[in-house]
């Protein structure tokens, strides 16, 4: 039987073929937009805060809150990230809108 997934306020409802509904709760909260970056960009290229924040051209301190997930991705951070390192804005900003918005 086919199962059709269905998102609903944190919960994940579940319909299978014959219409019965099962409801699961999410497995996990979407993922803040810091991490994101740091795992998936200041890690792999081997980056300190205070080197990726020279070329971002921010302080240290404000790129250290963000990829420690303490404060929100703007979308000037968002925007200089995307011109530095590739990462599309638009992505960034997606990802800061479901973690603001779980």
């Amino acid at each position: 039987m086919p199962i059709r997934s269905v998102r609903h306020k944190g919960l994940k409802r579940l319909f299978e073929h014959d219409g019965k509904e099962r409801t699961a709760i999410s497995m996990k909260n979407p993922p803040h937009p810091g991490g994101v970056i740091r795992r998936q960009v200041i890690e792999p290229l081997g980056l300190s805060i205070t080197n990726a924040a020279d070329i971002l051209g921010v302080t240290r301190q404000t790129l250290s809150l963000l990829l420690n997930e303490r404060t929100d991705l703007s979308s000037e951070m968002a925007l200089r990230v995307e011109k530095a390192f590739g990462p599309k804005m638009d992505h960034l900003m997606k990802i800061r809108g479901h973690h603001t918005h779980f």
